[in-house]
Order: C-alpha cells, then sequence, then structure tokens
C-alpha cells in the first residue's frame, strides 16, 4: 500500500504557524481540499497557458522585427537611394494643352494634365479619409506593407475563388508607380513590397501621402487630387466635401472605367460604394453617409459637354502648327462661345432625336463662324463620348443646290442681273441632261425666281454660260478647299466638301465681298503668363475681295429671295 501511494500526487497543505490544530484540520477535510485542489489546478493551467502564449508572442515578435530588420537591409542593399523628392512631384510623361472658350470658360484637357503640388494641410479631411478608407485603412500603422490587409484579401479572394480585392497600401501603389512597370509577377510584387519599404523607412507618413495625392491618375488625362479637383468640381482640394471626395476616391480602383467624362452613371455609383466605406470605417455618421447618397456631387457641366471634345481635339492638331513642338504646358483661348456653343450641342442632340427616325439618318453636325472666319461653335455629331469623330470638318458629303450660290456670283460678276430673264427647260449639254425635282419646267422667269425655287436647269445653264472653270474659281477663293472637277454637275453640288469649307465660303456674301480663313485660336500663353501666339486683334483674317460690291448687292437680293418665298 505504501508503495501504491506514492503514485498519487498530493498538493502540500501549508499550515499557518499561529493557526491552531483545528483550523488545520478544517483545511485537510474532503469538501475543502477538493475545491482548494481545482483551484489550484485552475490556476496552473491559466499559469502555463499564459506562458505558452507570451512564449509564441515573443517570439513571433523577435522574429518579425528581425525580418523587418532584414527587409529594410535588404531593400537598403538592392535600393541604394531614392530620388528627391522634388522630382517625384510631377508625374506625367507628356505635357498638356488646357482648352479655354472665348470667355474663360474650361473647354478640355488634352494630354496629361498636372495642376501643381498640394500640402496634406491644404487638403480636405473628407478626402485623405475617403481614400485611406476605399484603398488603405491602416495606412498610419503599417510599414510599408499590411499583413493584416493581405490575410484579409487572400481570404476574400478564397471565398470568391477569384481576385476580389487586392492588399495593396498607398506606399505600394506609389512604389510602383515611381519605378515599377505594369507586369504582373511574384518577382515584382516583391520588389514592390522592398521599395515601399524603402520609402517608408527614407519619408515621414505624411509626406508619402503627399506623394501619392499628387502623382495618382484620376482619369481624363489628370494627375494628382488638385487637377481632378479643379477639373471635376471647379474648386480647390480643400474644399471638396464628401459627396465629391468619395467620387475622387472612388476612381482609384479604374480611374479611365469610372472617370465622370467617360460614364458619369458608373462613377456616381462607385462615389457609393466610396461613401458606405467611409461610413463603416467610422470616418462619417450614418446621417452624412444618407446625405452624400441622396446628393451625390455634380460635375462641371463642361466636363459634360458633347461639343467641347470636338473642339480640344482640333485644337491638339493646331497648336504644333502654330507654336511648334510642345516642350510645355499650355492654355489655348479659342473663340468658341461657350453658351452658342450648348446650343449647337442642343440642337444637333434634338435634330437627330426627333428626325433621325423619320428621315433615316442617326448623325448630324452643326458649325457657326462669325464673318471674319472665328468658329464660334462646332459641334461634330450627336455625341462625342459615343463617337469623336468629327464631321464638321471630316465628313465630307454633296452640297448639292448649296453649291448654286457660287454659279450665281459668277453669272453676277460677268454681268447677269436678278430681275433678267433665263429660261426653265428640258435641255441637254452633250451627254449631261440635268433634270428638275419632279422633273417639272416652268418656262421662262427671273433669276431671282430660278433661285428662290433652286431650279436645277438655269443653275446648269448659268454654269455654262459663265464658264465652269470660272465657278470653279470662284468657289476656291472663298473657301472650297477640296478637290473638285471642272464639270457642270458640280454647279449642282455633285462633288463632296466638308460642312466648315461650306460655312466658311459663305461668309463672302455677308461680310462685303472679302475671302475669310476660319480660325479657332486667338491666343496660346504658358501657365504663368508667357504670351507664345496672339490672333493679330486689329486684322478681320480676310483675304482679297471675291466679289464686286455690285454682285454682293444681288446675293444679298436673291437670298432674300429663298427666305420670303423660295425653297428657304
Amino acid at each position: 500500500m505504501a508503495g501504491s501511494s506514492s503514485s498519487y500526487n498530493f498538493d502540500p497543505i501549508f499550515i499557518d504557524p499561529d493557526e491552531g490544530v483545528g483550523s488545520a484540520q478544517e483545511k485537510l477535510s474532503p469538501k475543502k481540499h477538493s475545491a482548494v485542489k481545482t483551484q489550484s489546478i485552475r490556476r496552473k493551467f491559466l499559469w502555463q497557458s499564459f506562458k505558452f502564449i507570451a512564449k509564441w508572442l515573443i517570439s513571433f515578435l523577435i522574429i518579425g522585427v528581425i525580418a523587418l530588420f532584414l527587409l529594410v537591409k535588404l531593400s537598403d542593399h538592392i535600393i541604394s537611394d531614392l530620388p528627391d523628392p522634388r522630382a517625384l512631384a510631377d508625374p506625367r510623361e507628356n505635357v498638356s494643352i488646357r482648352v479655354k472658350s472665348a470667355t474663360g470658360d474650361d473647354i478640355g484637357i488634352r494630354g496629361s494634365y498636372f495642376a501643381g503640388e498640394v500640402k496634406l494641410s491644404d487638403v480636405s479631411p473628407h478626402l485623405l479619409n475617403a481614400i485611406m478608407a476605399v484603398e488603405d485603412r491602416n495606412f498610419y500603422t503599417h510599414f510599408g506593407f499590411d499583413p493584416a490587409g493581405i490575410l484579409r484579401a487572400l481570404l476574400k479572394n478564397m471565398q470568391s475563388g477569384r481576385v476580389v480585392q487586392g492588399a495593396s497600401t498607398l506606399t505600394q501603389q506609389l512604389a510602383k508607380d515611381l519605378f515599377l512597370d505594369a507586369e504582373r509577377s511574384y518577382a515584382r510584387k516583391i520588389k514592390e513590397l522592398l521599395y515601399a519599404i524603402k520609402i517608408e523607412s527614407t519619408y515621414s507618413k505624411d509626406r508619402i501621402f503627399e506623394l501619392y495625392l499628387n502623382r495618382v491618375y484620376l482619369g481624363a488625362g489628370l494627375y494628382g487630387v488638385k487637377a481632378a479637383a479643379e477639373r471635376y468640381f471647379g474648386k480647390h482640394p480643400r474644399d471638396l466635401n464628401i459627396a465629391e471626395s468619395a467620387l475622387i476616391a472612388g476612381l482609384l480602383k479604374a480611374p479611365s472605367r469610372y472617370a465622370p467624362t467617360n460614364n458619369p452613371v458608373r462613377s456616381h455609383e462607385r462615389a457609393a460604394v466610396a461613401v458606405e466605406a467611409m461610413y463603416r470605417t467610422g470616418y462619417i455618421t450614418q446621417s452624412e453617409r444618407d446625405y452624400a447618397v441622396a446628393f451625390p456631387a455634380e460635375f462641371q457641366m463642361s466636363v459634360l459637354g458633347k461639343g467641347f471634345g470636338y473642339v480640344a481635339d482640333r485644337i491638339t492638331d493646331i497648336v504644333p502648327r502654330l507654336i511648334g513642338s510642345l516642350d510645355r504646358d499650355v492654355i489655348v483661348t479659342t473663340t468658341i462661345n461657350s453658351h452658342l456653343q450648348a446650343i449647337s450641342d442642343v440642337l444637333v442632340d434634338d435634330f437627330v432625336s426627333n428626325m433621325g427616325t423619320q428621315k433615316g439618318f442617326q448623325q448630324a453636325a452643326f458649325i457657326a463662324l462669325d464673318d471674319n472666319g472665328a468658329v464660334l461653335a462646332m459641334t461634330g455629331g450627336k455625341s462625342y463620348a459615343e463617337t469623336p469623330f468629327n464631321r464638321t470638318m471630316q465628313a465630307f458629303r454633296q452640297p448639292g443646290s448649296a453649291f448654286k450660290p457660287f454659279v450665281y456670283a459668277a453669272a453676277f460678276e460677268r454681268g447677269l442681273k436678278p430681275w433678267d430673264v433665263v429660261v426653265d427647260e428640258d435641255i441637254s449639254f452633250g451627254n449631261y441632261r440635268p433634270t428638275n425635282y419632279k422633273n417639272k419646267y416652268e418656262g421662262a422667269m427671273s433669276a431671282r425666281t430660278a433661285f428662290a425655287k433652286s431650279v436645277n436647269t438655269i443653275a446648269v445653264k448659268l454654269a455654262y454660260r459663265s464658264g465652269i472653270k470660272n465657278v470653279k474659281a470662284i468657289a476656291e477663293k472663298a473657301g472650297i478647299v477640296s478637290s473638285i472637277k471642272p464639270y457642270l454637275s458640280m454647279s449642282l453640288g455633285a462633288f463632296e466638301v466638308t460642312p466648315l469649307e461650306l460655312t466658311s465660303a459663305y461668309i463672302p456674301f455677308f461680310n462685303g465681298g472679302y475671302g475669310v480663313s476660319p480660325h479657332l485660336v486667338t491666343k496660346i500663353t504658358t501657365p504663368d503668363g508667357e504670351i507664345l501666339f496672339e490672333q493679330n486683334s486689329n486684322s478681320l483674317n480676310r483675304s482679297e475681295r471675291i466679289y464686286s460690291p455690285q454682285t454682293i448687292h444681288h446675293m444679298k437680293d436673291i437670298f432674300h429671295a429663298v427666305t420670303s418665298y423660295g425653297t428657304g
């Protein structure tokens, strides 16, 4: 029994020497002994568990510190130094052309637009919070990479069975933008992480955030939050509200896809996601969230103007011809009247929507010039977003009867008068036999009436008498630059021209007979005000006189007849 009793482990009972024997006997009672033993075992288990957890935590901490130290040393070894932060401010690969209307309204930006560096203190807290909520909520606590974020993204992607969430921090995104290409590989991700650590060990968190804010691409050729705030909302970044901040932050996932210039609906949907992220991370209250969703950000109308894109595209072609190669940002002031341009856009849209189905067309164009050749409005199609093809300059169409004024002008130059009698009859010129609308012939009438009714046979007769080469020469002097053949069918507009050249060729009929050169640019300057080109304001941009005063008088007479009782 003695041998077997030695296999039991009894906890020793401490007896206070100041206590009596009775007290000790009480502690040795079966009931008291069981309670003390249970409590002792629990304490022992908790202590052992604590020591186990503490040992592993300390081990992980030591390993983490060593790993971080090695990573820093490795990044230092691989990446000897980083460029001067001042050299990192402007992220663009090319310069920008900023286009303005005659009254200073923004029309558009071509190239890469960078509005300048902005300090963290000059950015709305809403925008900073929105970016962190959407892109990197642990930015101020990690050291370049976010292990918790990586684990969270890994679990999320495993649940979805595909990549639905990334784990790149703002620092990693900055590193990729600064030093790496768009290659998708583990090697590049490792380099990205090493660069991120190097950046974190070199710059403060605020400086890293500043570099990110100033370099990030935000769609529509815009780099940096200052350019985006200015272009999308006409504001400084410090003045952005919650909804506007959410929209800009939402662009970061896919700037071109979500840019309001490409898809306003999609950009608002993405902004709502960013608002929800701000709420879930505690940056805004529920009432602020509800308000931002109910009243989303409103863009500057010039960003979404249908016709302004056509103007901005044209400017990119013109500027190099006026100032040579572009090696710096420029601001171009145009002849465009913003109000008339807006009306032009509406007219084209309504015309296609209301008449297109009836008449069987899907597109239209509108262009307006003043009597000096300045382009006041240019809408190249129903929607620039759907098709940037500029029909005012690139679409060649037969002018038809719109060419007849040049025939009559040539005839007036050779002595014809509006009241002279001409005969509408079935006639042939060799193998060419012009016909009238519905093949009707009305006999003798005045030249004024023939023009007002747009009689084909008389137009061809006048072209033949004036000399078809003379008609061609007058049309070319007036502004027709497309190649036209000196055939009699030319008098009925059988060749093709653009709306721009036909419109400019009409101007001499109403400015006293002077030819003009259509122009769109009045001034080109640098952002600091240096003038690179300026249209001579004292010149009417007119060339030689094409028509005599008598011819202009006659042309006004017959144009009046067209609108009084003719086809007009």
